[in-house]
């Protein structure tokens, strides 16, 4: 199952755009570096069960699970 994931890196980058992520929709720290290393990878979709990740949904597709 693991085989279908694939790890992201973290760069600078990743962490700029996290930080505009929890600014402009209140994101928690690790919900805001999740979406902004799917956005800067070109991930088209993020799978999660935190609703709260909705608010980026005009820049990746968000399917909430559970």
């Amino acid at each position: 199952m693991l085989s279908v994931f694939e790890l992201l890196p973290l760069s600078a980058d990743v962490f700029d755009l996290a930080t505009e992520l929890r600014a402009m929709h209140g994101l928690k720290t690790p919900d805001a570096l999740h979406a902004a290393c799917a956005i800067h990878h070109g991930c088209d979709q993020i799978w999660t069960n935190d609703d709260r990740l909705r608010h980026v949904s005009g820049r990746i597709a968000v399917r909430i699970i559970g």
